[in-house]
């Protein structure tokens, strides 16, 4: 770990999402929290927002030390309350969730108004979605205060995360707290906002941000990133691509790149990975055999599984390209015999399974039921028949009786004959015909015929054990998988590529992506074929995208099953470049630096 004399020697992490999973900045602080208590033990204090049903899932109460007590109770008689533990899902770190819903309503629009007087911080016609976070940082900044007039001879440093912990920071500088502070951004908040709208724009650094801002209505949650930015000791972003970004949105470089990660200690070993990949890929291969077979015959056993997962951002996401590109790949493999599983693990709303698909699986588990039940007795009878020295007949094996059972159930099994297999394994909530995913894959005439080389699954529903078809979790999926692709037109990091990596998966992914950026930088390579493969996406158009992603596929699907195994063992060696053990450096040093600066 890092050694430096001028470390502090407490450390206050601000985070919304600390003690709080809403989203990707959570995986962050969950897989780095370890490696930061390594360096600070007990002196490591998490700082989240209370909400009360993911605060009991992740964090487990406990009478805080006596000078924390002193502080909470001062600040319930400004109606902040707060709620010490330790912070089960991050190594058992400590954690105070700050409970700021009375002190909002008592405080909201005076702290608005401080801060459009000090800062210009425009938050006229905002909603809740800003006003709740404002009044909750601006909480933190005052039991941070009260924290460090209780530790005077500590020198403590506060780190806040995105724009929704800014007011906690710019409240210790109005009130010129000497606690040294680092602000990260993740991604901008216009940044993301644009490129949601296919508005690219920021790229060029040819914008005016507070234009833009009010054009698309995030012109508080901008003007307080910005601020927040401009008024920390240290500012940092998670990677090169957040870095140009928040040079042309945010008006400033950062001081430090803090490089994303992920905690290998608790990442299975490769081989560990390698005997969970014939035990979880069993089970998938009985999931396709069921899905595929009521209709026509399939082989799973060299059939490549494609498949791209994230949130239902359809064009953001890229799932517009992965869809063109399997089109393009269909039509490629129509005279090649090769068969290749793609799906489409995007959540949304949906009601239930399809009645069609679970008649199928019913059919299937029963036919493999019965011969369970069948291999034992034949078992019993041939060791019979061979501890008393008998003979043994065809018929002692398989009875006629069984395989007239047999024949009945495969029946059965394939009364779908000349019909094609859904698309969808779902009924969604709202129509076919209006979900993008559905009309893009039929566009392509991707029909799942069984002359179509290209099948696809859309599977609309988190993955879990517990999924009465699938019955994997994602981690699960991913190791029973071969290639993942991740073609995200914004992508600040970038962990499901990442991930995908680490599970030994072939991993597709794009320039738009900070990870992308990182195995550039990082990883060289005089091979044709690369275990992470960065296509180039900026400044390319649509078609040309496609056609990469498409010629890359067609050779990874096309190759040896045991060249591109070898293949995907190497992407765990590329995904473990970006480890905690490696980049928490960054983080110690923009600790380090905002030390000096406020002493300087």
């Amino acid at each position: 770990m890092v050694s430096d004399k001028n470390l502090n020697d407490v450390l206050y992490e601000v985070s919304y999402e600390a003690g709080n999973r809403i989203g990707g900045i959570h995986t962050v602080l969950v897989s780095k929290a370890n490696y930061l208590k390594m360096t600070y033990g007990e002196n490591y204090i998490a700082i989240g927002f209370y909400n009360k049903k993911n605060a009991l899932m992740e964090v487990i109460e406990k009478t805080p030390p006596p000078y924390m007590k002193t502080v909470f109770k001062e600040l319930e008689k400004e109606g902040i309350r707060c709620v010490y533990g330790i912070w089960a899902d991050a190594h058992d770190v400590p954690i105070i969730l700050v409970d700021s819903l009375v002190f909002q309503r008592d405080n909201s629009d005076n702290i608005n108004t401080i801060l459009w007087k000090k800062y210009k911080i425009d938050s006229l016609n905002t909603w809740n979605d800003y006003k709740e976070p404002v009044a909750w940082s601006f909480a933190v900044g005052k039991l941070i205060e009260k924290l460090s007039k209780n530790q005077p001879k500590k020198k403590i440093v506060a780190h806040f995360h995105e724009w929704l912990s800014g007011a906690g920071l710019l409240y210790l500088k109005m009130n010129d707290i000497k606690v040294p502070t680092v602000f990260t951004t993740h991604a901008t908040t216009l940044g993301r906002t644009m490129a949601s709208k296919r508005d690219m724009s920021f790229l060029s650094g040819k914008i005016d941000p507070e234009e833009k801002a009010c054009q698309y209505g995030v012109t508080a949650k901008h003007l307080m990133e910005k601020v927040a930015a401009k008024e920390a000791d240290v500012f940092t972003t998670v990677s090169d691509v957040v870095g140009d970004e928040v040079k042309h949105i945010l008006g400033k470089e950062p001081d430090i790149i803090t490089v994303n990660a992920l905690d290998f200690e608790v990442v299975p070993s490769q081989n560990d990975i390698s005997v969970k990949n014939a035990k979880y890929r069993k089970r998938m291969d009985e999931f396709t055999r069921a899905y595929f077979t009521p209709y026509y015959p399939i082989d799973v056993k060299n059939c490549p599984v494609l498949f791209t997962a994230g949130r239902y951002e359809f064009e953001n996401k890229g799932y517009d390209i992965f869809i063109d590109a399997l089109g393009e790949l269909n039509r490629r493999l129509k005279k090649s015999k090769k068969t290749v599983i793609a799906f489409i693990w995007v959540p949304r709303g949906t009601i239930a399974p399809k009645d069609e698909i679970v008649k199928n699986f019913l059919v299937y588990d029963r036919l493999k039921d019965m011969l369970d039940v069948d291999w034992e007795d034949i078992k019993e009878n041939i060791i019979s028949k061979l501890s008393h020295g008998e003979s043994i007949e065809k018929s002692d094996i398989v009875s006629n009786e069984i395989l007239a059972d047999v024949k009945t159930s495969f029946s059965k099994i394939r009364s779908r004959i000349g019909l094609n297999p859904p698309v969808n394994a779902f009924q969604l909530s709202s129509r076919e015909e209006e979900d993008s995913i559905i009309r893009r894959i039929k566009e392509n005439g991707l029909e799942n015929r069984e002359k179509d080389s290209v099948k696809v699954i859309f599977y609309p529903v988190y993955l879990n054990r517990e999924d009465e078809l699938l019955g994997l979790d994602y981690k699960e999926a991913l190791i029973a998988s071969d290639i993942g692709v991740m073609l995200s037109r914004y992508e600040p990091w970038g962990y499901m590529g990442h991930e995908t990596a680490v599970y030994g998966n072939i991993s597709l992914i794009t320039d738009y992506s900070g990870f992308g950026r990182f195995v550039q930088k990082n990883y060289k390579s005089d091979d044709d074929i690369k275990p992470v493969e960065v296509v180039e996406a900026v400044g390319k158009s649509h078609e040309e995208v496609v056609k990469r992603v498409a010629d890359l596929l067609e050779t990874y699907v096309k190759m040896k099953k045991e060249k591109r195994k070898k293949i995907e063992l190497k992407a765990y060696e590329i995904a473990k470049l970006a480890c905690w053990e490696d980049q928490i450096k960054s983080y110690i040093n923009s600790y380090v630096l905002a030390l000096e600066r406020i002493q300087s």
